[in-house]
């Protein structure tokens, strides 16, 4: 679901206190969320509202859910750890999508730049 997608790159990390180790912006997010359900995100159905949720709360404790929509978000967010000087390890993507572009990050920069 990509609206739930984008909603999470954009909210997911608004609750952090600073961008060093800060284990429970992501719980924080997820109950963040429950303040603007009904004006920002009004147009969310209720599965994606929960898609959202569970993605934002889950993003720094979990690996991987089974659920394509959250796994999507999880591996967004740490195929763009390079932006704090980390290397995405394939490994510890959710996805074989999110794995391919860890291993091979030119190809995720060529689509960046078709898209940017």
């Amino acid at each position: 679901n990509i609206t739930v997608v984008r909603l999470f790159a954009y909210l997911h990390d608004k609750c952090r206190l600073d961008d060093g180790w800060d284990f429970e912006h992501g719980i924080r997010a997820a109950k963040m969320l429950h303040s603007i359900r009904r004006t920002l995100l009004k147009e969310l159905s209720d599965n994606e509202f929960s898609l959202l949720e569970k993605a934002c709360e889950l993003h720094t404790t979990e690996h991987k859910t089974g659920e394509p929509t959250i796994d999507t978000c999880f591996d967004a967010d740490r195929l763009d750890l390079n932006r704090v000087g980390i290397e995405p390890s394939p490994n510890k993507m959710a996805t074989e999508q999110g794995a391919y572009y860890a291993e091979y990050p030119d190809k995720l920069e060529q689509i960046k730049s078709l898209l940017f």
